[in-house]
């Protein structure tokens, strides 16, 4: 799983793991350095040579310096590039998002989904900022002093490293339940988001039934949940940290006895064991802070499996090219049988055609289809038999990105975005004019209410559209595919929710829209059906 989380950096991985190496190394070179000049130090003072003293200073500052200046430039190169990892994952998952099947979000809660891409990915994205890093770098630190120290004497060195390594092995047993842990930990945070999700989203039902206790208790227990479990990771970091302060004081006094016997026996020098000295209660402590970094790496990777997961989801289709016109029909349905589960069918075989430059009112009593027609004809769901053709040619001929161009969709309560309301409408062909944009507005009926705006087509809609009414954003969404200029409408009881003034006004907005166009309408207002040139009755 790691070695898939640094892939996922791209031309980034080279100079990170070039910056981390060279930091390190550089880092750790300069406490070498420092251990040198102890040593030649206490070898000076056995000869006392005239001038030595000054040399020896000297040369080791100098190659200090160097060693610093190594670590300034490196350490830029390692921030930089992790930067650029995280920047390469969030625009993975993003794109990802963007092309799941609206399968995945009718299956997926909304607060497991967002859990994954804020928690998971701010626990994936710490991997490459300090988690990966942390152990590696004192993996790199330890190697570095292990080889100076088995060149200043070999029998001292591996008996530390021994010790060592004993109190790595004792650590590892903590890595299994960090990861346990961190597992339950992500997927209360998923719950507790999904909790507040739903909150925010129905806050006028909340205060209206009056469960805003019952919703906080069950809130609230969960939290709690969550703070256990969090206390659990806080009890095993803290049993962690005792085991490796016991071992650091074990090593050290394994140390004093080793060194001062190998004095004692003429197998090392005072000097040499100075050097090693002043090197070992780094090592040792690099040494350990493998251990304790290897569980919080560990539990960083847990998220990491939900991102994969995320990014392993089957996909849309990609944009194929667009065939010709071909067929007698403008869209049909043949033998499509569908359901949102198995249990349930909401069409059993079902056929349909849609004529040409034909207005057809499609009605019915709740429940039957009317709106899973529009779902299936737009490729939101695939139909569990049959085939849904657009133009005479199938959905999967065509490819849902080339299908959808050939529809505009008007839902009975359309999504505007937190972006101005020039915006919201430009979204029906990115690359519309500004001229272009105000003349479809003036088409919806939506020029007139944006003029008496103080910023006009500058203004903000609100979250949602929640500076906007019923009747308005009904034209902001109408004026969008007045826009994108599809040859085929679909209206999903488009005016079912106005009132009689601004359901004059939108009929008006939607008059002009059909003109010349294959109109599927959904609806249920005899007015709307006396409009059809054609019923289909479900």
């Amino acid at each position: 799983m790691l070695l898939k989380v640094l892939k996922m950096m791209g031309g980034a991985l080279a100079p990170y793991l070039f910056g981390i190496l060279l930091m390190t190394a550089s880092l750790r070179g300069f406490m070498v350095v420092k251990a040198f000049l102890i040593r030649d130090v206490f070898a000076w003072l056995e000869t006392r040579e005239p001038g030595g003293l000054a040399a020896v200073i000297l040369q080791n500052l100098a190659v200090g310096c160097a060693l610093l200046l190594v670590y300034i430039f490196t350490s830029y190169i390692y921030k930089i590039a992790s930067k650029r990892g995280v920047m390469n994952l969030k625009n993975v998952v993003y794109a990802k998002i963007l092309r799941l099947p609206m399968r995945y979000f009718a299956d997926t809660k909304s607060g497991e989904l967002i859990s994954r891409v804020f928690y998971d990915m701010g626990q994936t994205s710490d991997i490459y900022e300090a988690k990966f890093r942390r152990l590696v770098a004192p993996i790199i630190s330890a190697a570095v002093y292990f080889g100076v120290m088995l060149y200043l004497n070999v029998p001292l060195a591996l008996g530390l490293f021994a010790a060592n390594l004993l109190a790595m092995l004792l650590n590892a047993r903590y890595i299994g339940q960090t990861r346990r842990l961190r597992r339950g930990i992500s997927a209360l945070n998923a719950r507790l988001t999904e909790q507040l999700n739903n909150v925010i989203g129905g806050v006028g039902i909340v205060k209206i039934f009056g469960i805003g206790g019952r919703l906080g208790a069950a809130y609230g227990r969960d939290n709690d949940e969550l703070i256990r479990q969090q206390k659990k990771d806080a009890r095993l970091s803290g049993e962690l940290e005792s085991v490796n302060t016991f071992f650091d004081f074990f090593c050290s006094f394994a140390f004093l006895c080793l060194g001062v016997w190998f004095v004692a026996q003429g197998e090392a020098t005072l000097g040499v064991l100075a050097a090693i000295y002043s090197l070992y209660g780094d090592f040792s402590s690099q040494f350990l802070l493998v251990c304790k970094y290897l569980p919080g790496l560990s539990g960083c990777l847990v998220s990491a499996e939900r991102i994969f997961a995320l990014l392993a989801e089957a996909e849309e289709a990609e944009p194929a090219a667009l065939p010709p016109v071909g067929g007698a029909f403008a869209a049909e349905m043949r033998g499509v049988t569908f359901g949102y589960d198995a249990k349930r069918r909401i069409l059993q075989n079902f056929n349909m055609q849609i004529e040409r430059a034909v207005v057809t009112a499609v009605t019915g009593v709740s429940g039957r289809g009317k709106s899973t027609l529009g779902k299936l004809l737009l490729g939101f769901y695939p139909p569990e038999t049959g085939g849904i053709y657009i133009n005479g040619h199938s959905l999967g001929e065509l490819g849902l990105y080339q299908a959808r161009e050939l529809i505009a969709y008007v839902p009975q309560e359309p999504y505007i975005f937190n972006v101005t309301l020039a915006e919201n409408i430009r979204y029906g062909r990115p690359d519309a004019t500004d001229e272009a944009v105000i003349q479809a507005a003036k088409f919806a009926n939506a020029h007139d209410f944006i003029m008496q705006r103080p910023e006009g087509y500058a203004a903000p809609a609100g979250e949602r559209g929640s500076f906007l009414s019923g009747g308005e954003k009904q034209r902001i969404a109408i004026a969008r595919a007045i826009l994108k200029d599809a040859p085929i409408l679909l209206l999903d009881e488009a005016t079912s929710a106005l009132d009689n003034a601004n359901e004059r006004l939108v009929q008006n907005a939607l008059a002009n829209l059909m003109r010349d166009k294959t109109t599927i309408m959904i609806v249920h207002r005899p007015t709307s059906i006396a409009a059809a040139d054609r019923v289909l009755k479900m």
